[in-house]
């Protein structure tokens, strides 16, 4: 049942990019288009800097250790979003330092904020897989598939331009993270006696961490 409600949430999200790509394609034309990919290009390069793998060491820590979940998941919150500044910060530096113009350097900060959301995002989603409630994986993709595909539509017919569109993102990345993280503190979680650093969630990401940047930054 778990495999199944798995497939469902990454075929909704396959299927949401992918028309939201298709959407943006047609509407921005080669010449902006190639500037959003440039923009959103940077903050998925740096995405791993913004979770240094403690989504996916809480989901193992997390099924194995069940009365630590709580927490576990509520003391990776302050790195988790100290963390998303830094990517947020590391991406403004980066454009900066490739001279990009000033509409892709603008998009690029609108689209990292975005990425660092959907970052403190994937943590709720780690506490639903740890726990093996997919269901509540399942909807949180679907609702972000569908809250960006709708601004996005909204925007094609609005007329935004590049940085309109990043800034919708931003929105629904935002919207995105505060439906499953009231999911998430309502159904599986409880105030903490006292909040702990995850040290030993930073410790078990990390090797996770150089394999994914090395899949963001250098493969792809």
């Amino acid at each position: 049942r778990s495999v199944s409600w798995l497939a469902l949430s990454v075929s909704v999200s396959k299927v949401t990019t992918l028309l939201a790509l298709i959407v943006l394609g047609r509407y921005l034309g080669e010449e902006y288009f190639g500037r959003f990919a440039i923009a959103l290009a940077l903050p998925a390069a740096l995405e791993a800097m913004a979770d240094l793998g403690i989504s996916w060491a809480l989901i193992r820590e997390g099924a194995h250790r069940r009365s630590e979940l709580n927490e576990l998941a509520i003391g990776a919150l302050i790195p988790k979003l100290l963390l998303a500044c830094v990517m947020v910060g590391a991406t403004a530096a980066l454009a900066s330092i490739l001279g990009l113009p000033a509409e892709v350097f603008e998009a690029a900060i609108y689209l990292a904020i975005a990425r660092a959301l959907d970052s403190v995002t994937y943590l709720a989603r780690a506490v639903f897989q740890a726990t093996e409630q997919m269901q509540y994986d399942a909807a949180s993709y679907t609702l972000d598939g569908a809250v960006r595909l709708l601004l996005i539509l909204y925007g094609a017919a609005s007329g935004f331009g590049v940085i309109g569109f990043a800034k919708a993102l931003v929105i629904a990345s935002l919207i995105t993270m505060g439906g499953t993280w009231l999911v998430t503190a309502h159904r599986f979680l409880r105030r903490p006696e006292r909040i702990r650093l995850p040290v030993r969630l930073l410790a078990a990401g990390l090797p996770l961490t150089v394999v994914w940047f090395l899949d963001n930054a250098v493969i792809r």
